[in-house]
């Protein structure tokens, strides 16, 4: 990154160097992590087991990982590239994702509706203790 020369009148020449943008978007966090590494989107791509044009729209924002991608992106940038927060629904989303399953293998994998799931993973309480009970074996 450049440096920007400020020139006040009566001061000295200093030199500021501003921060790096945080990277907010899934696509962003991907491309930080790549050029970290020093990687182009075709050697990550490979490292990923995806195509370069995957790697260009997932760094773009034009289309979103499978969830099946996630492990190797967590493997290849960290934990990062995940959603953030402790809510229920974040947690929930997490784990799916750290497993690589859809909602529809997640919800089979654990017993539920895959309706059931959506709901939790937007934010619905859950009210049955055995639903409860589940998600506590589930996220333990």
């Amino acid at each position: 990154m450049r440096s920007l020369q400020i020139i006040l009148p009566g001061l000295s020449i200093r030199r500021v160097h501003p921060k790096e943008p945080v990277p907010r978007t899934l696509g962003e966090r991907i491309r930080t992590a790549r050029m970290a590494q020093g990687l182009t989107q075709k050697e990550a791509a490979k490292l990923l087991g995806v195509c370069p044009e995957t790697v260009l729209h997932w760094e773009r924002g034009s289309t979103e990982p499978a969830p099946s991608d996630y492990p190797q992106l967590v493997a290849f940038a960290g934990e990062d590239i995940l959603p953030e927060g402790s809510d229920l629904a974040v947690r929930l989303l997490r784990h799916r994702l750290l497993a690589g399953l859809s909602r529809k293998a997640a919800a089979k994998v654990w017993g539920i509706d895959e309706e059931t799931l959506a709901g939790w993973e937007a934010g619905k309480k859950v009210t049955q203790a055995r639903h409860q009970r589940l998600l506590e074996r589930v996220l333990a």
